[in-house]
């Protein structure tokens, strides 16, 4: 995303400054746009990472960062206090000159926008989704996704008898270290390394 240099803020604005009305300075027009660009410059490519998701590839993180990118502009932008009546007689607007950077920031900083992006946020697991972990990526502490929750219910007790079921092969082989493993994306695998002397004995007559 391209972003703009302060110099080229001081053009967005314009008040006019016979009108007692306005409540807010060209300054800090400047400086809350500056902040925005700023921090848009540092973060992820958001309009890539909306199409990304509008495309149903995005990673859980990658939504996250745009989710956060939106909501932190959008408060950053509701500081101007930029209302869609605020027009003179003329239906200019009596806080910023220029038409469309005010339709911009009513759009990125409505209401609508910034909820919708902190209900978003409120129902993921950060940590989770920086990891990779998609089992835990929805908090379901508020009473949010029941299926989620039944689904982790389930896979947890799976899980429990499958440390039963390992403590028992072990005993049965005589292998304390035996443990499950994963190939190839198939999970619980058991690999037995180690032959025992009924192996070794059946091996040798099937040599003979």
């Amino acid at each position: 995303m391209s972003m703009g240099s302060c110099k080229a803020l001081q053009n967005f604005g314009g008040i006019d400054e016979g009108d007692s009305n306005v409540t807010y300075v060209q300054p800090e027009v400047n400086y809350l746009l500056s902040l925005v660009l700023t921090t848009l410059g540092r973060s992820p490519d958001i309009q890539r990472g909306l199409t990304r998701i509008f495309h149903r590839t995005a990673t859980a993180s990658e939504f996250i960062s745009v989710m956060q990118a939106i909501l932190f502009v959008g408060k950053q932008l509701q500081r101007l206090h930029i209302e869609e009546k605020d027009v003179d007689e003329k239906g200019q607007s009596r806080s910023m000159h220029s038409v469309l950077l005010r339709k911009l920031i009513l759009t990125a900083s409505s209401s609508g926008i910034i909820g919708n992006a902190a209900k978003l946020l409120s129902t993921l697991n950060k940590e989770a989704a920086d990891k990779g972990d998609l089992p835990n990526l929805f908090n379901i502490s508020s009473g949010q996704f029941p299926e989620v929750a039944k689904a982790r219910s389930l896979v947890q007790s799976a899980k429990e008898k499958l440390d039963l079921l390992i403590g028992l092969y072990r005993k049965q082989l005589r292998m304390n270290n035996l443990e499950f493993m994963s190939v190839s994306g198939t999970t619980h695998l058991i690999k037995v390394v180690q032959r025992n002397k009924f192996c070794e004995n059946l091996y040798m007559y099937l040599a003979r």
